[in-house]
């Protein structure tokens, strides 16, 4: 039953609502606000000046602790510290050379001094003299050097933007921070922590970090040390703190120095305001945190004048009468909206709808839908222009209809999806467009002419208009295609149910002038509002989710998914870096270790590509070695992958790490694209390694191809002395004859069929079929993917003769496979 509410009664009641709302939320703002906000404020605001002061600190540290490594370990430095080391004589002090090069070590530090916090860098020798720094003042370096006169120490100095260096006399402050420091010993200088400071209302945060030449790989020679600081003044550090703030600091140990390494957690982040206490002293508000260091403690104190407060809570009052003022005004505006809105509003809509149906457009809604005297005239409008669009609509059908199959075309498709996007947009409902194309009809037309396939086209739209239901509506927009709307969805499941029933129906044979025709079709979906929300977005994206159909094998149905639009722009852009991968030295090779299941040691390691692009960051294998190999670009990548693994391979000859093999992947795009026998042979030859350290591991797919070429090829490497593997061995339909023609040295087992034995029947069936074959064959053989010690024990009883898998390593960088080597020969314990 519809009860009619008069609009006056709306309006009294929304304004009175809005009114008494209004009261109570400004009684409870200003009571929350004044009882308990305040003193929680104030703790934040102290709280956040700590956090302000942490981040600047900490920032400080590591900068200094970047730069001082960086500083340290330049090459440049290091080669003239060298020099100065071994020829530097006070005595007899060569100029022309030493302060040549003094004056490069400056360079780098003003290079470095540009990039870094710190406003002092110095660097001393290896008997503690100062041999050069530089000292950042108002946006200028001042970079200075030590000289000898007569054995005696002279500085010249110059401002970053000057070209010459002059005789100069160092000033106090400067001469203060370069005092001699305390005689150290080689390798004690002390490094990975910050030293902090006090010198009168200065804070001084400093580190020092030896200078060393690598003379052998477990031996160093001490040159001498640098040092980095950055003060802070008490003026500096309250900038960081609101204008109302003031900060200072002392030690606990009283030595006004202490250190703090950089592991350290920031300094006041495990705080919270409400553990802060709040002291009152005269008129003064302050509180203070104790951070402790790693031979003492650095205390910080933060202090307002009480006035401040007391003047941020009459601020605070006043705001709150603004606020009170502002609901006032809102209340009275929002009850002008109201009114608007439900008075003013819809008789505009109203009038405006009758003089667009008066002008012929009857698809127009007056959209009232409210129960009142407005809500009826507009209803009453509504229905008169229905019953003339249905007297003109019949009109209209004889420019919509396509005149083959007597079904709407794609003109009367789009105007009624438009309409029925609009309905759905209304009554925030969902409806898909299906896209619909017959499966190789160009046959029917060449086969059988182009009459009967007109007849067939007649017989489908009358076929698939069995399934439809009432609301559904099919079209022919041209050729084979045939467009769908369904409306009023109940589920996505609902949609898939619809689309098997079109499907099924086109297998029922249709006879054409004497001819049983089955045709099937391929049909692609997209949703409103998901996938689109006009009708040209919503048939461009069923159109694609039907081509995605067609590549899935056909007789089918696909919804359109944003991956399909993302895949695409992902492809071609990752195409692109895929291109630059190499010169951008993008790719990294990671060795896992492959060990003997007789006694366990580790004499051979697999190659595998990891790719960390710029763009896209870690890509896994699986999505770019199928896009290289299909863009050929896995021609050039193999490429690299063999000259770096020869490298590598050279380098642990060097170290003696005890690896005899090193095993490449090779895309049979490099077999049939490239001249694969030369990049081996070159390499190696190269890299200076013999061509028995190198394995290149094949797929069965390879060797399918069953073509002399291909086996030629294969021939041709084995002639170079470099090994062959067939690689995941088992997964496909390898040729029996056609495999004792190859020249392979070793089998490797699928992972897959590692991964469930001993449990599972078939796995060890098909594993010890394989080993047996192997046997005969005289072949090595490869277990892959071992995980577990009864995995491996199986292994071993089966006769295999290595093994691979997370049970010995991971695939591990370069780095960290040199350092499992030398702590680990052997994955049998």
């Amino acid at each position: 039953m519809n009860t009619k509410v008069s609009l006056k009664f709306k309006l009294i009641f929304y304004t009175l609502f809005f009114t008494v709302v209004s009261v109570l939320l400004v009684g409870y703002i200003s009571n929350k606000y004044l009882e308990e906000h305040f003193y929680d404020d104030s703790k934040n605001e102290f709280k956040e000046s700590f956090l302000d002061l942490s981040i600047e600190l900490k920032n400080t540290e590591k900068d200094i602790l970047e730069s001082i490594a960086l500083t340290s370990q330049n090459k440049e430095i290091i080669a003239s510290m060298n020099l100065i080391k071994n020829y530097e004589d006070i005595d007899s002090y060569d100029a022309s050379l030493f302060d040549e090069e003094k004056k490069r070590i400056v360079d780098v530090l003003i290079l470095e001094g540009k990039h870094s916090l710190s406003d002092h860098i110095s660097i001393y020798d290896s008997n503690n003299r100062l041999v050069a720094f530089i000292n950042h003042m108002n946006n200028n370096h001042l970079a200075t050097f030590t000289s000898y006169v007569d054995s005696k120490s002279v500085y010249y100095s110059k401002n970053e933007n000057e070209e010459t260096y002059t005789l100069s006399n160092l000033s106090t402050n400067i001469k203060t921070r370069l005092k001699d420091s305390a005689r150290i010993a080689a390798f004690d200088i002390q490094s990975g922590g910050v030293v902090y400071e006090r010198d009168g209302d200065i804070l001084r945060l400093k580190a020092k970090h030896a200078i060393l030449r690598k003379i052998s790989a477990t031996k160093r020679e001490f040159l001498g040390y640098v040092e980095i600081s950055k003060q802070f003044s008490q003026k500096d550090m309250n900038k960081l703190m609101s204008s109302r703030m003031i900060i200072s600091y002392d030690f606990k140990n009283k030595t006004n120095e202490a250190k703090f390494t950089h592991n350290a957690p920031l300094l006041f982040s495990k705080f919270k305001a409400d553990e802060l206490h709040l002291h009152n002293e005269k008129n003064i508000f302050f509180t203070r945190v104790q951070v402790p260091l790693e031979n003492g403690s650095l205390f910080f104190r933060i202090e307002t004048n009480k006035e401040e407060f007391d003047k941020t809570l009459r601020n605070n009052r006043q705001s709150l009468v603004a606020i009170l003022f502002f609901i006032i005004i809102v209340t009275f505006i929002t009850s002008l909206v109201i009114i608007n809105n439900m008075l003013s509003i819809p008789l505009k809509k109203i009038l405006n709808g009758i003089e667009i149906i008066s002008k012929g457009n009857y698809e127009n809604r007056i959209d009232i839908t409210s129960k009142d005297e407005l809500g009826a005239i507009s209803s009453q409008f509504n229905n008169m222009a229905d019953e003339i669009a249905k007297r003109e609509t019949q009109l209209d059908e004889l420019a919509h209809v396509d005149p083959l199959t007597k079904i709407p075309n794609r003109v009367m498709f789009i105007e009624t999806l438009e309409k029925s996007i609009s309905r759905a947009k209304r009554l925030n409902t969902k409806l898909a467009v299906f896209f619909l194309d017959l499966d190789d009809f160009k046959n029917v037309n060449d086969t059988l002419g182009h009459y009967v396939g007109d007849k067939l086209l007649i017989e489908i739209a009358k076929n698939l208009s069995i399934v439809m239901r009432e609301s559904d509506t099919i079209s022919r927009i041209g050729g084979d295609e045939f467009n769908i709307l369904i409306e009023d969805l109940e589920s996505l499941s609902h949609i898939g149910e619809i689309a098997e029933k079109f499907i099924k129906q086109m297998t029922i044979p249709l006879y054409i002038e004497n001819n049983a025709i089955t045709i099937s079709g391929s049909i692609g979906i997209s949703i409103y509002p998901d996938d689109g929300e006009d009708t040209t977005t919503l048939l461009k994206n069923a159109d694609l989710a039907m081509y995605k159909a067609k590549d899935n094998g056909r007789n089918q149905y696909s919804f359109f998914s944003k991956e399909l639009e993302v895949s695409l722009s992902k492809r071609i852009n990752m195409l692109k870096e895929l291109k630059e991968a190499v010169n951008r030295d993008e790719f990294r090779l990671y060795y896992q270790p492959k060990f003997s299941l007789i006694d366990g040691s580790i004499k051979s390691a697999e190659a595998l590509i990891r790719w960390d692009s710029k763009e896209f960051g870690f890509v896994s294998p699986d999505d770019f070695i199928p896009l290289s190999e299909d863009s050929g670009e896995i021609v050039k990548i193999g490429a690299w992958v063999i000259k770096q693994a020869c490298e590598d391979f050279a380098s642990w000859s060097e170290l003696g790490l005890g690896i005899t093999q090193v095993s490449v992947n090779v895309s049979n795009v490099q077999f049939t694209r490239d001249d694969i026998v030369k990049v081996l042979s070159d390499n190696i030859i190269k890299s200076g390694i013999s061509p028995e350290s190198i394995e290149v591991e094949i797929t069965e797919s390879y060797m399918q191809e069953d073509s002399e070429r291909a086996l030629q090829i294969l021939h041709d490497v084995r002639k170079i002395g470099v090994d062959l593997a067939v690689d995941d061995f088992g997964t496909g339909y390898s040729s029996m004859s056609y495999l004792k023609r190859l020249p392979i040295n070793r089998l490797k087992i699928d992972r897959s069929f590692i991964g469930d034995i001993p449990h599972d029947v078939d796995d060890v069936e098909i594993t010890r079929i394989i080993v047996a074959l192997a046997k005969t064959m005289g072949l090595a053989i490869t277990a892959e993917g071992i995980e577990t010690l009864e995995q491996m024990h199986f292994l071993q009883e089966m006769g295999v003769d290595e093994g691979q898998g997370y049970i010995c390593s991971k695939p591990l960088p370069y780095e960290q496979f040199v350092e499992l080597l030398k702590k680990k020969n052997s994955c049998i314990e």
